[in-house]
């Protein structure tokens, strides 16, 4: 039974059942059944942060929860009046790693386990500002010198400091413009090699790769009266025609021009260009002529030192006699009088200008340049007048000790190279890894080829330099020591008459090592050939005090081991290639 009071209460739900929820099913709350408390998340006020340029930061949002627990945050980005979602996250916070200095906002949307999101809320995703520093580093002050010479090293010392990190490392405008050198460190030395008032730049780079602003101080950079350091030295005299030039090579140079010439007042120069420290002469110079020259250093296209003149006089090799080049025959017609099958074919050849020794090695000369004392071997000729005999007793491999030692007392180029060398009995009887430069501007042996060419001096066609014909001995003995001379020994050089190019004992007294292996020839054109790559004995020419006329013939071969130790007629001379 209705009583009064119970009728008021049902019209009450009735009437305010739209606003209560106890009628609207979307409006159903499991906590609320009697649907008089709806309510939706509410995000509070948002934060405000400040981080630094690459940071990785953490953003949080304070949430209230309407009728349910919240599931899901979902992060916006505003950027250009339009919001793009970020990431959804089921805790108030996300971390943002910051790439650029721009000031960032963002929002959030929370959604409870109902579906229900802050947006139903008037205030539903109050802004989060996030302010970024672009923490550069910063250079506050560069130390240096006033002023510095020309080539001298200088010091940079800077102070610099970075709000969020670590300087990694700094490039400078040593131009004041151009950032072409890094340094790790903060006192970097550098070579200044253009003269006036210079401007240095410097930036600092830390480990997020942020760039400074660039710093700008100045140093003066004056002339040095001294120019660069040079071989051969002001006023020396040098004996090649194409002298080797050296100077010191700067880290920053690119290339260098050289430039020589006979007259400093009218400078008519012959140019040529290198990348290294060193070339030879572009032009062949004159014997007993003075030549001035100097270098040219540049950076890429920029021309960065000029050096001062110097000078230096050339002359002809000491004792030597110099052969053009020519075309020439070599060896001999199978068949001819006293040759021998290894002398044919008679083969056409091109040989480079040279210089060869006028008489062969003497003891003395031997002695002083490979401290080898030949005097004290098995069967020495005489302990007095060396520089009077011929150096005899001789290896191969010691007459090419002798080519290097006297390249480098006249600073030249050593024609051959080698790890070591094997001695046995005082004799040196191989040279270990042994190379030969043949080209190279330094003394060695002459190839047969030369050997016979100069001997054939002025002629080529002729067996015996002094006959063109088979010579009588009452001829020959004038030019050569052999057995009709009637001498039981080696005898002193110069005591009979030199070919046409001066040239003394080519025939007779001593045998002459040779460069070249031992082997037949072949019959092709050859220009400047170099004899066989390898083989077990090497070419002796000339004959000897004890040998017949015949063996004095100019196509006339001889060969033993290299390093035959009891080879007591074995010296040799030396040529120096004229390139």
């Amino acid at each position: 039974m209705l009583n009064k009071s119970n009728i008021l209460i049902l019209i009450f739900c009735f009437m305010a059942a739209p606003f209560m929820g106890c009628v609207d099913g979307k409006r159903d709350n499991p906590y609320d059944s009697e649907g008089i408390n709806y309510q939706p998340p509410v995000i509070n006020d948002g934060n405000t942060y400040y981080t630094f340029v690459n940071d990785t930061i953490t953003i949080e949002c304070s949430v209230t929860p309407g009728n349910a627990p919240i599931k899901n945050y979902i992060w916006f980005i505003n950027e250009d009046y339009r919001k793009t979602i970020v990431e959804t996250t089921t805790v108030p916070q996300i971390n943002i790693a910051i790439k650029d200095s721009a000031t960032k906002y963002y929002s959030v949307v929370a959604i409870d386990t109902l579906g229900i999101s802050s947006r139903e809320n008037a205030s539903y995703s109050s802004l989060i500002k996030v302010f970024v520093n672009t923490g550069t580093p910063t250079i506050d002050h560069m130390i240096n010198k006033d002023s510095v010479a020309i080539f001298d090293s200088v010091s940079f010392r800077i102070i610099a400091h970075d709000t969020n990190g670590t300087i990694s490392k700094y490039v400078w405008a040593l131009n004041g413009k151009d950032y072409l050198d890094t340094s790790l460190s903060n006192t970097p030395i550098f070579v200044l090699f253009y003269e006036g008032r210079r401007t240095i730049a410097v930036k600092a780079i830390d480990d997020d790769g942020l760039v400074s602003k660039p710093f700008y101080d100045t140093i003066i950079v004056s002339r040095i009266k001294k120019s660069l350091p040079t071989v051969p030295n002001d006023k020396d005299s040098v004996i090649a025609s194409r002298p080797t030039l050296r100077w010191n090579h700067n880290p920053y140079s690119t290339n260098y021009e050289i430039q020589i010439t006979s007259d400093t007042i009218s400078a008519k120069h012959i140019t040529t260009t290198s990348k290294q420290n060193y070339i030879y002469s572009p032009i062949a110079l004159n014997g007993a002529s003075q030549y001035f020259w100097r270098i040219r250093a540049f950076r890429n296209n920029d021309t960065m030192y000029v050096s001062a003149y110097k000078s230096l006089f050339t002359k002809p090799p000491s004792g030597m006699s110099r052969l053009d080049s020519g075309n020439t025959s070599m060896g001999s017609t199978i068949g001819c009088t006293y040759c021998s099958i290894d002398e044919a074919p008679l083969r056409n050849i091109y040989l480079s200008p040279f210089w060869i020794d006028s008489t062969e090695v003497t003891i003395q000369s031997f002695i002083e340049l490979t401290a080898i004392d030949i005097r004290l071997r098995d069967y020495p000729v005489c302990f007095c007048n060396t520089d009077k005999y011929p150096a005899h007793h001789v290896t191969w491999y010691e007459s090419v000790l002798y080519c290097n030692a006297r390249s480098k007392r006249d600073n030249l180029d050593t024609s051959y190279t080698y790890s070591s060398m094997v001695s046995d009995s005082g004799y040196v009887i191989s040279l270990v890894n042994l190379t030969f430069y043949p080209f190279k501007k330094g003394y060695r042996l002459p190839t047969e080829a030369e050997w016979e060419y100069a001997y054939k001096k002025p002629s080529q066609n002729r067996y015996y330099y002094w006959s063109f014909n088979e010579p009588t001995d009452s001829n020959s003995i004038k030019y050569a020591w052999y057995n009709r001379s009637y001498v039981n020994a080696i005898q002193p050089i110069r005591q009979k008459t030199s070919n046409a190019a001066g040239l003394y004992d080519m025939a007779g007294n001593v045998l002459e090592w040779c460069n070249d292996y031992y082997k037949e020839y072949s019959g092709n054109y050859l220009h400047n050939p170099l004899g066989p790559e390898t083989g077990t004995k090497k070419v002796l020419r000339g004959g000897d005090w004890s040998g017949a006329l015949h063996d004095l013939r100019s196509t006339k071969r001889f060969s033993d081991v290299p390093m035959q130790k009891h080879g007591t007629g074995y010296g040799f001379r030396v040529v120096l290639p004229d390139n």
